[in-house]
Order: structure tokens, then sequence, then C-alpha cells
């Protein structure tokens, strides 16, 4: 299915990004950073990562998430403490700014990293 959209003659086919996640793993923080199905920006395969299974994610989806369709994010996903994020941030800061540096296959719709 990835890579049938990622053929498609659309600028934002290339540039889907996300993950794969139960609802049961989506509700709260989980420590262990545990992998999920991930489609990187820019590719068409599913790897496994733990990219998007931090505190912040769930904070931003949470906090700011955008409903196109299904229920709202709070419904889903528990409070996310301000500790917790500074505990990840904390841990996280060497790999952030090593992953910063990378380079990338996404091209101008990366210009943010």
């Amino acid at each position: 299915m990835h890579k049938r959209i990622y053929a498609l003659d659309v600028p934002w086919a290339q540039h889907l990004e996300g993950s794969y996640v139960s609802r049961e793993q989506l509700r709260r923080v989980d420590p262990s950073g545990s992998p999920y199905p991930f489609l990187d920006n820019g590719a068409s395969e599913l790897v496994s990562a733990n990219h998007c299974n931090t505190a912040v994610v769930r904070w931003l989806i949470r906090e700011h998430g955008v409903v196109l369709a299904g229920p709202e994010p709070r419904s889903l996903i528990d409070p996310v403490s301000e500790d917790q994020l500074r505990r990840e941030a904390r841990a996280r800061i060497d790999e952030y700014a090593a992953w910063a540096l990378e380079p990338t296959e996404a091209k101008p719709m990366s210009r943010w990293k």
C-alpha cells in the first residue's frame, strides 16, 4: 500500500509520515520506547522505529492534534506531565542533536529539521 501511494503523481504522496500503534499503546507514555511500524517522510516502506513512541509526540497529539475524522485526541491519550516531558528531553537531547544532522531524502519538506 505505501509503495502504491508513494508512486502517485502528487507532491504529498512522497511525504507521508507516521506510526502504526494500537489504542492501548497510545494511551500513556511508554518509558521503554518500544518500536512501532513507522513510515518516514520520503520513504515508501515501513521500518521498526521508536520515532513516534515519545512523551512529546503524545503531548503534541493530545494538546494540538487536528481531528479530520474520529475521536478527539484527549479521549485517546492520557495527560502528559511537564515532568515527563523534561525527563524525556534530558534523556534524549544527544539523540535529537545527532538526528538533526543526518541527511534526508525528503529534500525541501525537511527544512524545519
